[in-house]
């Protein structure tokens, strides 16, 4: 019988420890425990390709690792010598850095009521919100550089801010961080069956609607009414972002043009009630509904109208400081030249970016 007092006589006492038996383990995206937390595996790990690539990833093949022979003595090795003959490994906790809780905890000390940081404890929920869209947009600029190290310190950024808008729920006795990992683990099994269970799908389409039935059956079970085709979307949604979840959802149940050339008349008819607009009101009204032509113009052709705009936006940015740069260079201010020099470097700019 293995004897598992070795390698518990040699693990750290300030980190907690547990057992998991190799061939018990279901197929793994992600290690089952914590940074911080020591783990013995019992078995061959080497024989499971996504247990021990997720190993590596977080240890590294180097690492010096305590295991236990089938004569219940304690040898040396790693992850790259590691070999069958193995019966059990022990892996160590790592830094309290890489782990939710050590996060956790410096947000709690930030909040402490005597010895907290001014700014931190002054937050709230509302306070927050604008930060917290922030965060968002500059995950996406980072995103959109695809630039790995800048992703991975803004997707830092925006685990702060959700790590202290979890602690204020804490802290109102309302719900923890742990309660929220909890529900959405629930939730992504619960609505992911074709993963988790049976079902079988073959396409998006079907994952799709499947999603929205088990949404409709845990509204029923909660006892929510149920919600219109439309309802359910934040009004905090950008508008163009807002237009096209809205028309978008009213395509699936059949309400849309039977082909893009009824948009493209529509689009006309906007235009011509603009220009016979004859007052502040009736120019935003009709604004309004050319923008929102235009959303469906680019959902018929599968664009996403605020990443297009984002991409217009930058294309102006970048011709602009172009002309910028120009008047640098030659030691002038905007007011010493007109716009037909403008229009000359702006198409210089152009020509430049090939855009």
């Amino acid at each position: 019988m293995l004897d598992f007092s070795p390698l518990l006589a040699i693990a750290k006492r300030d980190h907690p420890i547990g057992i998991y038996f190799v061939d018990q383990l279901p197929r793994v995206f992600t290690l089952p425990f914590s940074p911080n937390t020591q783990a013995i595996f019992v078995g061959e790990v080497c024989s499971r390709a996504d247990l021990f690539r997720l190993l590596v990833e977080r240890y590294g093949e180097n690492t010096e690792l305590s295991v236990l022979g089938a004569d219940n003595n304690l040898y040396q090795s790693t992850l790259a010598t590691l070999d069958a003959s193995m019966e059990a490994v022990l892996f160590p906790g790592l830094p309290n850095g890489e782990s939710l809780e050590h996060l956790v905890n410096i947000i709690a000390n930030l909040r402490d009521p005597e010895q907290g940081c001014p700014w931190d404890k002054e937050q709230n929920y509302g306070s927050l919100k604008r930060h917290l869209i922030e965060e968002c947009y500059e995950v996406l600029d980072a995103i959109d550089t695809l630039n790995s190290q800048k992703i991975n310190e803004e997707l830092g950024d925006l685990l702060m801010l959700i790590t202290m808008l979890a602690q204020i729920g804490h802290e109102n006795r309302a719900f923890t961080i742990y309660r929220a990992i909890e529900g959405i683990s629930e939730k992504m099994i619960r609505r992911h069956p074709h993963i988790f269970s049976d079902t079988k799908v073959d396409s998006v389409e079907e994952v799709l609607g499947n999603w929205q039935k088990i949404k409709a059956e845990e509204r029923k079970t909660n006892g929510e009414r149920d919600k219109g085709i439309l309802d359910g979307l934040p009004r905090s949604v950008p508008a163009l972002s807002q237009a096209l979840e809205l028309q978008t959802r009213a395509a699936k149940v059949g309400f849309d043009w039977p082909t893009v050339d009824g948009v493209l008349d529509k689009m006309m008819e906007e235009l011509d009630e603009i220009r016979n607009a004859t007052s502040e009101e009736e120019y935003a009204a009709e604004i309004g509904d050319l923008l929102f032509v235009l959303v469906n113009f680019a959902r018929w052709h599968h664009v996403e109208p605020e990443e297009a705009l984002h991409g217009t936006n930058k294309k102006f940015r970048d011709r602009f400081s172009y002309i910028e740069n120009q008047l640098r260079i030659k030691n002038l201010a905007f007011s010493d030249v007109d716009l037909a020099q403008m229009d000359t470097w702006w198409n210089e700019a152009k020509k430049l970016t090939h855009q």
